[in-house]
């Protein structure tokens, strides 16, 4: 099986059901230099290149929310 990629994520830009955004500069470097294809229910290894790092599944939002 292959290991989840590992993507930055800032863990104070969630939404309010504390779902990371993989919308960051750093977030958005990983996911290009790893050529990733994001899907959903693919598992990625999240973390902050500092001191917390977590496992996830990806999934979409169908709609964006405003306000």
């Amino acid at each position: 099986m292959k290991e989840p990629y590992k993507i930055f994520a800032d863990f104070n830009n969630a939404d309010a059901h504390g779902r990371l955004r993989l919308k960051t500069q750093g977030s958005l470097n990983d996911i290009k230099e790893q050529n990733i294809v994001r899907e959903p229910g693919m598992m990625v290894q999240v973390n902050d290149y500092d001191e917390f790092s977590i496992s996830g599944m990806v999934e979409f939002q169908k709609k964006r929310i405003y306000g």
